[in-house]
């Protein structure tokens, strides 16, 4: 799935297409109960298995990086490994930090005070990543939090504030129960003036430490460490794709199941919220996801299996060059179906290039699997309320859509033609 930076103009945004992906994998799923509300889809056994790469993460991010993998991880991150309540996730953060190298956190704030600015879901994924994740913790006391809450510093109240070279400094004494104050030189302090006051005295300590006192966040510093926070972690969840990132499709639902209902919609809105960062990279680097998706293909344990890579794109790779080639995959049996996003949708198979086509919408035409038209009945197009431009030359599984409900129709029409063959 092309995840770059001209997918977030796309309708819906990446949101939408992501979760039409999610939808499509669950409802493959023979076990799963939301096949029930779309019967014609052609289910998957338990043991066929399922991958999703990502194309477009930025930055120090991996440009191509594991779906389902990035996916899982946020949910750990957020889920049922961290308390529920907020105050005892508050106590325990502070608590790892005071350990950690930040003695006066509760000095600067303490759990009532951020209590009303952070919600419960930034305090989840940050104690997640605090628990877990050694150098994080370093990092967010060194870089993310204020200098109070590493070093006890003092700030000298408005009253105190003068200051010159050479300043006059109120020296007490105390004398028959009368304090008074008596101006000295060179102390620091803003030119004083001579007190008088009934009563036992204070001392010199007491008189200063009523005119400081000692740092506290203001909302604005909170809510300024908060984002700082969220920022570190988001950095570096993408999950690169590895041998682990084919997965069961059972254990592929399971992942997404809480993303798929329209009763949460919520999650799926945090979970594009928290890749969004990580993810709308200026490069679209289709062929390097392909040749790792052909590595993935390759295992031993899939060599017997129907192979099918369903491509999602708005745009030209950026890495096509004669030192990446396009790999060849009419020898490694695998079915190539391109869906591309485009400004028109069209529910017909086209057998050729057209003029009219952009250069995006040609070179997926191309990549796309020739369908063998002798061995595959028309009804299985029909059915689906398909069209073959023509039979001669083959047709390719090629389809050009605007709206991400499209994803699972072309995917459908792909797997019963590969069970036709």
């Amino acid at each position: 799935m092309d995840v770059s930076g001209s997918m977030k103009g796309k309708s819906g945004g990446v949101l939408d297409w992501m979760k039409s992906i999610f939808t499509t994998i669950r409802k493959l799923n023979h076990g799963d109960r939301m096949v029930q509300s779309a019967p014609y889809i052609s289910t998957c056994t338990p043991d066929d298995h399922v991958f999703a790469i990502g194309c477009g993460g930025n930055g120090d991010e991996p440009h191509i990086f594991d779906i389902l993998g990035t996916v899982k991880y946020l949910q750990h991150m957020g889920g049922n490994s961290t308390p529920d309540n907020l105050h005892v996730v508050l106590k325990e953060t502070l608590d790892i930090l005071k350990r950690n190298g930040a003695p006066y956190v509760r000095d600067w704030a303490d759990e009532y005070r951020l209590k009303r600015l952070i919600k419960l879901k930034e305090g989840k994924a940050i104690l997640y990543k605090l628990r877990n994740d050694r150098q994080f913790t370093s990092e967010f006391v060194q870089n993310v939090l204020p200098e109070e809450c590493r070093k006890h510093t003092e700030r000298t109240t408005k009253a105190a504030a003068a200051k010159t070279s050479y300043a006059w400094a109120p020296m007490l004494t105390t004398v028959l129960g009368v304090t008074t104050a008596i101006l000295a030189p060179g102390i620091g302090w803003g030119a004083g003036a001579l007190m008088v006051a009934a009563g036992t005295g204070t001392g010199i300590g007491g008189a200063i430490a009523a005119n400081k006192e000692v740092g506290r966040a203001t909302d604005a510093s909170i809510k300024e460490t908060i984002w700082k926070g969220m920022k570190l972690v988001r950095k570096g969840i993408l999950h690169p794709v590895s041998l682990n990132t084919t997965l069961s499709i059972e254990k592929a639902c399971n992942i997404l199941r809480s993303y798929t209902s329209d009763e949460n919609q919520t999650e799926m809105d945090d979970l594009v919220q928290h890749m969004e960062p990580a993810i709308y990279s200026c490069d679209r680097k289709i062929i390097t996801a392909i040749w790792k998706a052909k590595e993935l293909f390759s295992q031993s344990n899939f060599n017997t299996y129907e192979q099918i890579l369903f491509v999602l794109s708005d745009g030209l790779p950026t890495d096509s060059h004669w030192c990446n080639p396009i790999p060849d995959f009419n020898t490694a049996e695998v079915t190539v179906v391109s869906a591309y996003i485009s400004g028109s949708e069209s529910r017909q198979l086209h057998s050729r290039e057209s003029p009219n086509w952009d250069s995006g919408a040609n070179f997926y035409f191309r990549l796309s699997s020739p369908i063998d038209t002798q061995r595959v009945s028309p009804t299985v197009f029909t059915t689906l309320g398909w069209s073959v431009e023509s039979r001669e030359p083959e047709p390719r599984l090629f389809c050009q859509i605007s709206r991400p409900s499209s994803v699972e129709d072309v995917y459908t029409l792909a797997k019963d033609v590969v069970s036709a063959l």
